[in-house]
């Protein structure tokens, strides 16, 4: 069951008003939204809540909330490898949660998410495509992890 044209609505209201520097109104669109979905949630496929739940994040990475975003990250990456493992799908919500991590400073979990993200790269069957540049970001966190500890 595809999600409706009203909860997407719900989620562009909220990422208008957060850009219009209205956070209690983008906040009060986003429980809106979550809320108009968990009707449809056992009758969603598991492709569509892991989009619901990023989708979430990204309205509030949008709005410069990036520690809850992250959070949101989180939740779609978990879910996502829970319910759809193996898939580039749920390695992106892994790589989305490893840009929040480290936009904001969690260098050790970024690296933990990319790691996470290159193992769902590489059941899919398409890591050599993605190594090089995986690796690149690895090393680089590694350092900086160790910059900071």
């Amino acid at each position: 069951m595809p999600v409706s044209t009203e909860i997407m609505a719900l989620a562009a209201q909220a990422l208008t008003a957060f850009q219009d520097g209205d956070d209690a109104r983008g906040f009060a669109a986003l429980e809106e939204h979550v809320f108009a979905f968990a009707p449809q949630l056992t009758a969603a496929n598991p492709f569509e809540v892991a989009m619901v739940l990023a989708g979430v994040g990204k309205v509030l990475e949008a709005a410069g909330q990036f520690e809850l975003a992250a959070l949101k990250y989180a939740d779609a990456a978990t879910y996502a490898e829970i319910r759809e493992p193996g898939t580039v799908e749920t390695a992106g919500d892994f790589a989305d949660l490893a840009d929040m991590l480290e936009r904001v400073g969690d260098r050790a979990g970024a690296l933990h998410a990319v790691q996470r993200s290159a193992e769902h790269l590489k059941l899919a069957g398409i890591w050599e495509a993605r190594q090089a540049a995986y690796e690149e970001r690895m090393a680089r966190l590694r350092a900086d992890s160790e910059g900071t500890s």
